[in-house]
């Protein structure tokens, strides 16, 4: 699940009053102790007075390195490492608001070539199958990611249950809407006009005919038929390329 939001940096009246006095007071008593020490007159004093300018120096840098956010949420990415120099401006970390959130799928385009039964996205947590929230699909990338291959989904929760906190894995599941097709094997592919076709036989004359099909999809070592042939018809599945139109056959018994 993601919810991406970038910090913005703030410097409140305090802590900007911390460190212009800090910074102005320690550098009089680091750069010039002996004009210092001679306006004191005191060594303790001056030493007092150099612990409580320290004091201050050291609440004013650690205010200014302070990040705060507007609102709760989980630190999703981290652009910055310990002891690096930061430029102005620059993203130090990503905040995932902790508020509406979404279940973020990258796909293959080929799902959106098949009507779903129902705009409602079940989501169900990987580590307790048992907890489940619906969805609806809000956004679809407009483009295919050229490194994955994938278009990005992102479906937007509803009333999404305590136990999907931000960072949760969940899993999304939906059925395709019905539809009649005609499951043949690779083997029965032919082709008229550049068009796909199957061998048709006469079961009156077992003569073959060769007949263009509307395809519904291809899938691994299936052809999915859509238009083009009717219930009960005989479909050649094997040698094909040895047939020809108006060519007799002899029809083979189904192994028991």
């Amino acid at each position: 699940m993601q919810a991406g939001k970038r910090e913005r940096r703030q410097l409140g009246l305090p802590a900007a009053t911390a460190v212009v006095t800090g910074e102005a007071i320690a550098l009089g008593i680091f750069l010039t102790p002996a004009a210092m020490a001679k306006s004191l007159g005191s060594p303790l004093l001056l030493g007092l007075v150099w612990l409580g300018v320290a004091f201050m120096a050291m609440c004013g840098a650690l205010s200014y390195s302070e990040l705060r956010a507007d609102k709760s949420g989980v630190i999703t990415a981290r652009n910055i490492e310990v002891g690096q120099v930061a430029q102005a401006a620059q993203p130090a970390f990503t905040l995932a608001v902790d508020g509406p959130r979404d279940a973020v799928f990258n796909v293959y385009e080929s799902i959106f070539f098949q009507k779903p039964a129902s705009d409602k996205i079940i989501l169900t947590l990987v580590s307790d199958p048992n907890i489940r929230a619906t969805g609806h699909v809000r956004e679809v990338a407009p483009a295919v990611d050229p490194k994955t291959g994938t278009v990005r989904v992102k479906v937007e929760m509803d009333n999404a249950p305590a136990a999907m906190s931000l960072g949760s894995s969940v899993v999304g599941s939906d059925a395709f809407a019905s539809r009649q097709v005609a499951v043949l094997p690779w083997s029965a592919a032919a082709s008229l006009d550049g068009k796909l076709a199957i061998w048709i036989v006469d079961p009156a004359t077992k003569a073959v005919s060769l007949r263009a099909v509307q395809p519904e999809a291809f899938e691994k070592e299936k052809l999915l038929i859509r238009d083009g042939l009717a219930p009960g018809e005989i479909v050649v599945t094997e040698g094909e390329k040895f047939l020809f139109p108006g060519q007799i056959v002899d029809i083979a018994e189904a192994a028991p």
